[in-house]
């Protein structure tokens, strides 16, 4: 295995779900079959989670739709609009970068993930 010209060590480990990609869907991925109870492997070649959206600067997020007043995105992309907006991190549909890396690490070791 090659991580940016240096050889790593191979590693071998047994779990119930290995995810491979530590941004928002793959965190999403994680937290959700950790909390179903299944061990978790949460891999990712950076030092930080929320993939294009945290290091690509894709500082966005797709304004879910509603049906009527109810609206139809829920779970774990919620929790994270939520927890954004506890950090005064969400205005809108845009998202402060450096924040998501936190709360997705928050949600995967409160997951123990």
């Amino acid at each position: 295995m090659v991580d940016g010209g240096n050889l790593m060590d191979k590693k071998t480990f047994t779990t119930g779900v290995a995810v491979v990609g530590g941004g928002v869907a793959g965190v999403a991925a994680a937290v959700a079959a950790a909390r179903a109870g299944t061990d978790v492997y949460l891999i990712e070649r950076y030092g930080f989670l929320g993939g294009t959206a945290t290091g690509g600067l894709v500082a966005r997020f797709q304004p879910g739709p509603d049906v009527g007043k109810h609206p139809v995105i829920r779970g774990i992309y919620k929790e994270i609009c939520e927890r954004l907006g506890e950090y005064d991190a969400l205005h809108g549909s845009l998202f402060d970068p450096e924040m998501l890396k936190y709360v997705a690490l928050d949600l995967c070791e409160e997951a123990d993930v």
